[in-house]
Formats: C-alpha cells, structure tokens, sequence
C-alpha cells in the first residue's frame, strides 16, 4: 500500500490490528487507525484490538464499520472517554468489551506502587515529583 505507514501493510496482511501505543504522544498512529476503523486495511474478516489508548481510534467510524459488517470484530479494553463507554459498543454482538487490563500484572502493579511512593518523597522534599502531570503546580526556576 503506498503511501501508508509501513505497520498498515503487516495489519492488513494478517485481518488483525492490535494497537498497543507506548505512552509517548509522538508514537501515535491516526492514519492506521482511520483506516482500520473504515474496514479499509482489515476487511470483511478483519479483527481490530485496542489495548493502547482509547484515543488513538475513531470510535464513531469503528462503531459504524462493527455495525456494518465492514470489519468482523474488535477487542477493546479502552475506550475515547473512558470511563464512558458508548451504548452503541455495549450493544454490538461483535465487540468485546472490558475494563482496561493492561497493567493488571504483579510485577506492574508493584512498579506503580514504587513510582507513587518516590513522587511523594519527591514533592515533600523538594516540591517536585519525579513524573508531574501538567496540572502539577511545580515551582519554575527564576
């Protein structure tokens, strides 16, 4: 397929996108996922799974194609305004649908407790947490 990112073309060859996203906003891939949605990578047979981030999918256009018959079916544990899920997702015999799992592993969980834990001790020790959100009220340096 020219023109199309390269993970479009390994998709299409299998009938299964999985869209797994790393955190990072630069490694999003809108156009994987528009044309997923519209059943133009997958087809017929396709099967989408979302375990990234609900954002990274037009979830009006996969309902469409899910309903359509465009593509076969989707797997997804996040959802665009999570925790808000469409009723039109919850009414679709070709969706499957659960609470988003993927950091449901000991070892995860442990390093999440960690990382609270060392943001804490950051911020009442120096005013700033090891990860801050933008919402942080973070002390700038003058």
């Amino acid at each position: 397929m020219e023109g199309v990112h390269p993970a479009l073309t390994v998709v299409s060859a299998i009938a299964v996108g999985i869209l797994a996203q790393a955190l990072a906003s630069h490694t999003r891939l809108p156009s994987i996922v528009l044309l997923l949605a519209s059943g133009a990578a997958l087809g017929p047979d396709g099967i989408v799974v979302n375990i990234g981030r609900g954002s990274v999918i037009d979830e009006p256009a996969l309902i469409e194609a899910l309903a359509s018959r465009t593509i076969y079916a989707a797997g997804l544990d996040v959802f665009a305004n999570e925790p808000h899920v469409p009723k039109a997702l919850l009414e679709l015999d070709n969706a499957v649908l659960l609470p988003h799992l993927g950091s449901a592993s000991v070892y995860t969980r442990d390093a999440m407790g960690q990382l609270m834990i060392d943001n804490l001790t950051g911020w009442f020790e120096t005013r700033t947490p090891l990860t801050p959100v933008p919402e942080t009220p973070v002390p700038h340096a003058n």
